[in-house]
């Protein structure tokens, strides 16, 4: 029983709804020292489709779900913590260990195989690190699962094809557009996933 996680992804909540967890970096870092005061130390990963909160399990007690939340309570009502409250996903010990070795290989993800999600956990891990906000259990944790995925990732054919869903989003768009001869793209947003959007469709400008 080393670790606990709690947290969302796609299959407890809406687009809109992660939207309204989605933290800045200098906001990721006030909300990690909110949580070390009341909760301790942690790694805290935040992508467009998750959000996970990865703890010792020692520190767990009944109000950690609540503590947890309380960091997102600047733009969040009661009735809307109490919604989150009901729907966060919660895993202990092996269980936790699981999710987190299924979620660096993108079997937790929208696009299964998505090899994103291995980048964004690795610097998730570094970054809470370098800050002094994890332990060396969880750095123990995250290393071993870093490692297994990136053996997993070189060792099965399967995995070794970069997939993502901006790199899939470009494909289908292709397609649908393979009829005009000089097609004009719009890209909203100037996110992670918008940012590889446009680096897909360079090749194809002009």
């Amino acid at each position: 029983n080393m670790i606990v996680i709690i947290g969302f992804s796609h299959k407890q909540l809406d687009l809109e709804w992660r939207g309204k967890l989605a933290l800045t970096s200098n906001e990721r870092i006030d909300a990690s020292l909110y949580w070390m005061s009341h909760i301790g130390p942690h790694c805290f990963i935040q992508t467009c489709n998750r959000l996970a909160f990865v703890m010792e399990a020692k520190d767990y007690r009944d109000d950690t779900v609540s503590q947890w939340l309380r960091a997102f309570s600047s733009r969040l009502g009661h009735k809307e913590l109490d919604y989150l409250q009901e729907r966060v996903m919660i895993c202990h010990g092996s269980e936790a260990v699981s999710y987190l070795t299924r979620m660096s290989v993108g079997l937790e993800s929208m696009v299964i195989g998505e090899d994103q999600i291995l980048g964004q956990f690795k610097e998730a891990w570094e970054s809470g690190k370098d800050l002094g906000f994890t332990s060396k259990t969880i750095n123990t944790v995250c290393l071993q699962v870093i490692t297994f995925a990136k053996k997993m990732k070189t060792s099965y054919q399967g995995m070794q094809r970069s997939v993502s869903v901006a790199s899939l989003a470009v494909k289908q768009a292709m397609h649908c557009v393979a009829h005009i001869e000089q097609p004009v793209f719009l890209v909203v947003g100037r996110g992670e996933t918008g940012q590889l959007i446009h680096t897909y469709l360079a090749p194809f400008a002009s």
